[in-house]
């Protein structure tokens, strides 16, 4: 672990532990998906002391949409994507003022 000095007034340093990075772990799932016609980017991923998955979907615009609650697994999350994709399309992942569609 590295740790860095940090001085406070004129008494002696104080040390602190700099915390690190935690380890993910992508699921298979990820990828880059066509979801009538436009590219998504889907990431699937936990960090390697979690239990729960993360679903965050990315646009061709750098916009990011990711789910509320974890996931109890990875395939669950790619289920939530595919539902969602189907039943509310491409418009979902899209912020109000982005174009999209095959006419951008």
């Amino acid at each position: 672990m590295e740790a860095e000095s940090v001085f406070f007034g004129l008494g002696a340093p104080s040390i602190v532990m700099a915390e690190e990075e935690p380890k993910l772990v992508y699921s298979e799932h990820c990828g880059h998906y066509l979801v009538d016609g436009e590219s998504l980017e889907v990431l699937i991923y936990k960090g390697d002391d979690e239990q729960g998955w993360i679903l965050e979907v990315v646009n061709q615009h750098g916009t990011s949409t990711v789910w509320d609650d974890p996931f109890i697994s990875d395939g669950l999350a790619w289920r939530a994507f595919t539902q969602a994709a189907e039943e509310e399309g491409v418009k979902e992942f899209f912020a109000e003022d982005e174009p999209f569609g095959r006419l951008h």
